[in-house]
């Protein structure tokens, strides 16, 4: 795109400078030109990979049997965007601008709240209930972390189970098996190669829509706990050395 532009017809050329220019100043014209080119271009990268990447959908459809859940590049708060098959997003999940924990607001295409998902820390894993817009509690999603991996359940606000999330090792990338009662709801699988944490889910079946948005949800708090865990093991490796370097 840089090479196409040409800078002497800017004034910058030396056969057309005015007078009192020199050669260093119209190679010094010529380097700012390009900077501003450049800096121009990363911005306009910035912009288009961290805010303005998808089409949206104005409502929170889940009729396809195909979504992405994907974590957002170059934004200062921790995001989730779920894409339909045409790769529109329907909906985004958000960590609120004053939050401790692991919370996170969901919105759809028009930046409506649809649900709350609030995150509680405990000893052996990471629990969150899930509101929608009006408060009420719909679901709790109890994510669990084991020397073997990462687990999920989604149960009712009674303790039913909704979906299991079961997640695969032995793999190179992230697969969670997802089931209810011993039937196939979805398969998940991480993105090897992908500029950030990626997700592809694939229902299985006839899956009504508040199941399916709820493994939608369970996805991304997945990817939350196992980010988390694996900052608590840097952190924990860190300490180490230094006191062994002590």
């Amino acid at each position: 795109m840089l090479g196409e532009l040409d800078l002497d017809c800017a004034d910058y050329g030396t056969s057309g400078a005015a007078e009192g220019y020199s050669t260093s100043d119209d190679l010094s014209g010529k380097a700012i030109a390009y900077g501003a080119l450049l800096a121009g271009a990363i911005a306009g990268v910035v912009y288009v990979g961290g805010r303005q990447k998808y089409e949206n959908e104005s409502e929170f459809n889940v009729d396809d049997g195909r979504f992405r859940v994907e974590e957002r590049l170059l934004s200062l708060r921790k995001q989730y965007d779920i894409l339909n098959e045409e790769g529109h997003r329907v909906a985004y999940i958000q960590k609120p601008w004053l939050s401790w924990g692991d919370d996170y607001n969901v919105f759809d295409g028009d930046g409506d709240l649809v649900a709350r998902i609030d995150g509680k820390v405990l000893a052996w894993g990471h629990d969150f209930d899930v509101y929608d817009a009006q408060g009420s509690l719909i679901a709790k999603i109890d994510g669990k972390v084991m020397s073997w991996g990462y687990d999920s359940n989604v149960r009712d606000p009674a303790g039913g189970t909704i979906a299991e999330l079961d997640n695969k090792l032995l793999r190179i990338n992230n697969h969670l098996d997802v089931s209810q009662g011993g039937r196939d709801l979805a398969d998940i699988d991480s993105r090897v190669i992908s500029w950030t944490d990626t997700y592809d889910v694939q229902f299985q079946g006839v899956v009504d829509a508040a199941t399916k948005k709820l493994v939608l949800y369970a996805t991304a708090t997945f990817d939350g706990i196992k980010d988390a865990a694996m900052e608590s093991d840097n952190d924990s490796s860190s300490s180490s050395s230094s006191s062994s370097s002590e």
